[in-house]
This record gives structure tokens, sequence and C-alpha cells, in this order.
């Protein structure tokens, strides 16, 4: 829940007004990109924070950040259980032969 004195302002990370939100933003959250460097920092003096939607930090330069004094935080673990289940499903599939039964079952009836 914000505070009464947070304002808010939703931009995309391409968009013009982004830039002109940035000299005023305290807090920045959202997935990073390779335009987030020691320039993008200069430009956002109040910059206290930036939280990361995504689990790595190899969209920000984090040097550049550690020069700003500006922590970045991930999100790392939640997605923990959908990887959890993919690697699962995975190791089901090769065991079951996944790929050969489907190319079987597509090359038609008999076709061994």
């Amino acid at each position: 829940m914000p505070l009464p004195a947070w304002s808010w302002w939703w931009r995309r990370s391409a968009a013009r007004n982004l830039e002109a939100a940035l000299p005023g933003a305290d807090f920045l959250v959202g997935f990073g990109n390779r335009a987030v460097n020691a320039d993008f920092f200069k430009r956002a003096p109040k910059l206290k924070l930036m939280q990361l939607l995504s689990a790595g930090y190899d969209t920000v330069d984090i040097e550049a950040a550690r020069g700003a004094g500006i922590p970045v935080c991930n999100n790392g673990g939640a997605n923990s259980t959908a990887v959890s289940e993919h690697a699962i499903l995975l190791m089901m599939a090769v065991a079951r032969r996944l790929v050969w039964q489907h190319e079987s079952v597509a090359a038609g009836p008999l076709a061994r």
C-alpha cells in the first residue's frame, strides 16, 4: 500500500514520458533493460531503490547502480515452482520417449 505522500506513475520503459518522470522518481519497479546504465542513474537523482520483477540482474548495470548508491533488488525464487514443474515434465518426456512417440503418431498409421 503506497504512503499518502507517494505518487505513482506507470510508464513503459521505452516511453518518452519515462524520461520526464525520472528526475522526480524515488523508486522504480519493473523489468530492466540495457538502457539501465550509469547515464540512466544520473538522470534519476532522487532514485532510492530499483526493484526488478525478474529473477536475474542481467538487464541492469549493477556496477553503475552501485556507483550511484542505488540498491537493485530482484524477485528471485518467484518462479521456482514453475521451474521445478518444468524440470519434472522434461524428465517425464525423456523417460516416456515423448518425441519419438509424437513423430510416430505424426507420420500416420503403420508408418513404422
